[in-house]
């Protein structure tokens, strides 16, 4: 609801998370039972968030017993069952567990098996295993969920150790806010920059878009998806230096010019990630297009024979290219926009290194061993010291390796 008002602009997506206890307990020391969290989040079409959170309530809350006991099993899981069950709502959370077997039965039915992500936390399964009497359930519990949580950065990459034991399921780190008290996230100091919070900290990066469905690629990738840390290189390398990483490439049609004939963009946003980029697609989809377009924009200083696409024989043979406008944005903020029917600026400095296919082909035949050669030669050169470079390396032996 706020979102929809334009508040929180920062946060680019929100899911609701409902936490149960797993009625079997850890055990942390002989004289203290620990209650297990399951945290299930939902996906849940923003759009239509009070339907989609009365589903929730209706076709998941409410179908759980509040309780295993006989006497409970017609019972409504409810705040007001708890309150007049147990005096309090507080002390209701504390006495009665839900059905944990019943939770995992709905969790599987076709309503919500696509629906959800499984969260357990960490510390308190890693206390089931007691003299391996529960080691068999621990090892349910495991497998019936996609990832764990825990608060602990200290003992996280041995947590981390001991639960690849059971498989390749990622501990991902953060802390609780339990009062406003502790909400000192966005404090800044006298100059407008956010001081670090003393009270709150998540050390955990996923690399996926901010989806349901980008959440659920660190079951398939773990290790490629996830980082623990302050903050992963790759972001570092970008927050030093945004003027060397490209956040995103428009394309747009420039309306009322050359009629509405051969449109062939028209108000498209591509946004690229700071790492590498495969661009896939068949013969014909627009790879090399794009490509060209990304060099055009960033100045790369080629021939135009260079060009598979933005060359006369192509798409530069009519005056179709006077009708397409492109804009190249750094994640510094700084953007480039060209008509596709101009030309390299060779006299301004060269952005991107664009070496397409015809480029390398034409360098690898016999025929331009020289150019080649001289390629080799210009990029060696352009990153060892300076003193190195009185040198001369011998780069028939260098091509032959």
């Amino acid at each position: 609801k706020y979102r929809k008002k334009g508040r929180l602009k920062n946060i680019e997506k929100i899911f609701p998370i409902l936490e149960f206890r797993i009625d079997t307990f850890g055990s942390g020391n002989e004289n203290k039972l620990q209650k297990i969290n399951l945290h299930i989040l939902f996906d849940v079409f923003e759009e239509d968030l009070e339907s989609e959170i009365r589903k929730i309530e209706e076709e998941f809350i409410h179908l759980i017993p509040p309780t295993k006991l006989e006497k409970h099993k017609t019972k409504k899981l409810s705040k007001e069952f708890f309150i007049s069950e147990c005096g309090d709502l507080k002390r209701g959370f504390s006495d009665l567990i839900p059905s944990t077997e019943r939770v995992f039965e709905l969790l599987k039915s076709n309503a919500w098996n696509d629906k959800t992500f499984l969260f357990l936390g960490y510390k308190e399964w890693s206390n089931l295993e007691k003299n391996n009497q529960l080691k068999p359930l621990k090892q349910d519990l495991y497998e019936k969920v996609n990832a764990f949580l825990g608060s602990n950065i200290d003992t996280f990459n041995k947590s981390q150790e001991w639960l690849n034991e059971f498989g390749n399921k990622k501990l991902l780190h953060s802390l609780d806010i339990h009062s406003f008290n502790q909400l000192d996230t966005a404090e800044k100091n006298g100059d407008g920059n956010y001081l670090s919070s003393r009270n709150y900290k998540c050390c955990t990066w996923i690399k996926a878009d901010p989806t349901f469905e980008g959440l659920k690629q660190i079951i398939y990738e773990p290790e490629e998806r996830v980082f623990i840390g302050e903050e992963p290189e790759l972001l570092k390398r970008v927050r030093e230096n945004p003027t060397k990483f490209i956040d995103k490439i428009k394309i747009n049609w420039i309306e009322g010019y050359g009629g509405e004939k051969g449109i062939w963009f028209k108000d498209v946003e591509i946004p690229l990630n700071y790492g590498m980029v495969s661009i896939i697609g068949n013969k014909g989809n627009g790879k090399s297009a794009l490509a060209d377009i990304l060099a055009l924009c960033g100045n790369s200083h080629r021939d135009e024979k260079d060009f598979s696409f933005l060359n006369k024989n192509r798409f530069l043979k009519n005056s179709l290219a006077d009708n397409f406008q492109a804009e190249l944005v750094w994640k510094s903020g700084e953007n480039v926009s060209k008509n596709l029917s101009e030309r390299i600026d060779y006299d301004k400095v060269e952005k991107v290194r664009y070496i397409p296919q015809g480029f390398f082909e034409r360098l690898t035949n016999e025929i331009d061993r020289k150019e080649f050669e001289r390629e080799i030669e210009k990029i060696i050169f352009s990153h060892i010291p300076k003193h190195e470079k009185l040198k001369q390396p011998d780069f028939e032996k260098l091509i032959n390796l």
